[in-house]
């Protein structure tokens, strides 16, 4: 049977601990936790090592990322960062740092968990952070704020907080699977129930033929087409089922709450879904027509809960 695969990333020698603790937690959820020191990676011989971590991302359902005072090692793309134009790619990136930039560019979710007392610097160098002169006492390298920093601008997959034991990061993380399990249950039972609902529609269509027609025939009225009128029953009602998903979607909520960040309106994002074929066709349209791209790259999980509809109008 397949299980989720919660990959961990930190730097190793001052977290080991907290990767112990945690590989044993998720493998007594039942999931698969994929750790590059317990041989659940598999290296190639003709590629840097730490290439085959970030290969093996993609694979994965799930990063958890770990954030203590040392910033790690280099990544071996670093070679190619040195020569680039953008400033933002020179910045020296370590494993841990590329291994999070892959699941975010995968769209993996990634829950961040960074020591307290690293936090609590970060937020002494925020009030600092033109003086170059400042000494830190927990952090190693100020390249980690700077990965809190691009964390925290991300608009969306952008979960952080701190942690003082692994107990505190069980504990979030627990909460937040039977969250998501909740979801997915509620979800898969709101679908079931739709599918009844309109099974239910076309069941009813003889016993309402046979009905309307002996009326009908009562009433001098002849050629009555109640598969017609049951059809568009079905039909208004998936409409309303279909825009009252729509406007609840994440996705409707968060262009409403912002509307400032944002060039699409809600009543654009209507007439994009209507025009749109499949999710992806409509994620496309979204970014292709709002002048913020960025938001709806690693967001998919906004509006997920509308390819049921997409579904049912494809077949």
């Amino acid at each position: 049977m397949a299980k989720p695969r919660i990959f961990v990333s930190s730097t190793y020698y001052d977290l080991k601990h907290v990767r112990r603790e945690l590989e044993r937690f998720i493998e007594l959820m039942g999931y698969e936790a994929v750790l590059f020191e317990r041989g659940s990676i598999p290296y190639e011989h003709d590629v840097a090592l730490d290439e085959s971590c970030y290969q093996e991302i993609p694979k994965c359902n799930m990063l958890v990322l770990l954030l203590g005072g040392r910033y790690g090692s280099p990544s071996s793309r670093n070679q190619d960062a040195q020569t680039s134009t953008d400033d933002d790619i020179k910045k020296l990136n370590s494993i841990t740092r590329q291994e999070y930039e892959e699941a975010i560019k995968e769209n993996i979710p990634v829950y961040t968990f960074v020591q307290s007392d690293v936090l609590t610097e970060y937020r002494t160098f925020k009030k600092n952070e033109k003086n170059s002169k400042t000494k830190y006492a927990y952090v190693d390298n100020v390249l980690i704020f700077d990965l809190i920093d691009n964390i925290y601008t991300k608009k969306m997959n952008n979960f952080l907080t701190g942690f003082n034991s692994v107990d505190d990061i069980i504990e979030f993380l627990k909460q937040q699977w039977a969250g998501l399990f909740h979801k997915y249950l509620s979800e898969k039972n709101e679908n079931v129930a739709k599918d009844s609902l309109y099974k239910k529609l076309e069941n009813l269509e003889s016993t309402f033929s046979d009905l309307i027609d002996s009326f009908g025939k009562a009433a001098g009225v002849k050629d009555i087409d109640v598969k017609a009128l049951l059809s568009e029953l079905k039909e208004d009602q998936f409409k309303r089922d279909e825009k009252i998903a729509l406007m609840n979607s994440k996705l409707y909520r968060h262009i409403i709450d912002r509307p400032g960040s944002h060039s699409l309106t809600a009543e654009k994002v209507d007439e994009i879904y209507r025009n749109s074929s499949s999710l992806d066709d409509f994620t496309e349209r979204l970014k292709s027509e709002d002048n913020n791209k960025n938001c709806w790259i690693f967001d998919q999980s906004n509006y997920s809960e509308l390819d049921y509809y997409f579904k049912i109008k494809a077949e």
